[in-house]
């Protein structure tokens, strides 16, 4: 458990100017040299240090790492910011294996924390160390958010690594980003991984990630479906009591928002794992039943709509899942998948309701542009051809604030949603 001390006030965007990951971050570098110790034989290789959401992201979070080496001395040393006091936790290990690489994942689940608070912390293994990262507990009241969707790249994921870097620059107060599905082109490629990891390292390892499962993830090298061991492996994301679908979908309170993350790959995944839709249905009622926060919003991968040789049709997900987000008052849904941003008119009961839920699609963050028309429903669509874009979401009890930018920072779409 962590400790009782009070940090002294600091914002995010003071800590992010005065620390030197921020300048590191600012200059698009990637992850610093690490430090050494102590006299060692073997340099290890701790990489894509990065933070995972809980249910509870106001007293717990996730901090996983990738070595290629098994450490029982391996620590996550902690401090309140701007404390010298330090402790130390010890990480669970875990031997993993896909694509023909064997690697180590080191998982810490760090308890305790208190609302609205500021800490630092750094992984230290085989006698070396990473610099300090920064980990904000959700203040409970509001938040800004980074979100993108469909970073896959058909090469190298420099078209990602520059979008990440853009919207963290430009965004330094972001706590939390919203990672929206097909994260990566192939889901066995482990090269791919890698790409990704690298090009958001260390933006991961300074706020909070929550992913989406896409159906690229869980495409294997012989582009078949196959279950998607390495996204769930990667991704320690919160429980959801299934003893057949672990970490496909889950949900997670973050400032005054309900998260409800859904997996749509029950079409890829029907022929080896039966009953996604109908068991997360079943789920979707209770969670929201349960769910205490001002605004309910579902991320998920596949759009609402569908794109049959260019005419946009009703997707079988939409189908499937419109009049359950009618009958649980949705606020938000926001999805990808057809890399084109549209922003929706309220929709309840299939039609324009300014009452209804308001539909997005995040569009793409990678290099993959597909050619998409317009739908009745579509209030705003994306500049043509669509550029990759990403979006931000600032929550209060109040108030959705979002806005969706090209790379520049140059703003596309600008909304808000009111309770």
């Amino acid at each position: 458990m962590l400790s009782a001390l009070c940090a002294d006030p600091v914002s995010r965007r003071r800590f992010l100017t005065i620390s030197a990951r921020s300048l590191l971050l600012a200059a698009g570098a990637a992850l610093a040299p690490l430090r050494r110790l102590f006299a060692a034989p073997v340099r290890p290789t701790m990489r894509f240090v990065r933070q995972i959401v809980t249910a509870d992201n106001k007293t717990e979070r996730v901090i996983l790492w990738h070595a290629d080496v098994s450490d029982p001395g391996a620590r996550l040393i902690w401090r309140q910011a701007g404390k010298r006091s330090e402790r130390s936790l010890i990480p669970v290990v875990t031997a993993f294996s896909d694509d023909d690489h064997p690697i180590f994942l080191y998982t810490v689940r760090f308890a305790g924390m208190k609302p609205g608070e500021f800490y630092e912390y750094r992984v230290e293994s085989g006698g070396f160390s990473t610099g300090w990262f920064l980990m904000q507990s959700d203040n409970g009241t509001s938040f800004k958010a980074i979100i993108a969707s469909d970073s896959q790249c058909a090469g190298n994921y420099d078209t990602w690594r520059r979008m990440a870097r853009s919207a963290a620059q430009k965004n330094p107060d972001a706590e939390l980003w919203l990672l929206l599905g097909d994260l990566v082109d192939n889901g066995e490629d482990h090269h791919q991984w890698y790409s990704w990891f690298d090009a958001l390292d260390p933006i991961g390892a300074n706020a909070a990630l929550a992913p989406v499962m896409g159906n690229h993830e869980v495409y294997g090298r012989d582009w078949q479906p196959r279950i998607p061991y390495a996204y769930l492996n990667y991704f320690d994301v919160p429980g959801n009591r299934s003893a057949r679908f672990p970490r496909y979908y889950y949900s997670f309170d973050y400032g005054p928002v309900h998260f409800a993350v859904l997996n749509t790959q029950w079409g890829e995944l029907e022929r080896l794992q039966k009953g996604l839709l109908n068991e997360q249905r079943d789920w979707l009622r209770a969670d929201m039943a349960a769910a205490r926060r001002p605004w309910k919003i579902v991320l998920m991968h596949k759009d609402i709509l569908e794109y049959d040789e260019g005419r946009p049709v009703l997707h079988p997900v939409g189908k499937s899942l419109m009049p359950l987000f009618d009958e649980l008052k949705i606020d938000v849904v926001m999805d990808g998948h057809v890399h084109a941003y549209r922003r929706r008119f309220p929709l309840r009961n299939g039609n324009i309701d300014p009452s209804g839920t308001l539909y997005i699609c995040d569009g793409y963050a990678g290099d993959q542009q597909f050619k998409t028309l317009r739908h009745l429903w579509d209030e705003v669509r994306g500049p043509q051809p669509e550029p990759p874009i990403y979006m931000t979401l600032a929550a209060t009890e109040k108030q959705l604030d979002f806005t969706a930018c090209r790379e520049s920072g140059d703003i596309i779409d600008k909304f808000s949603r009111y309770r």
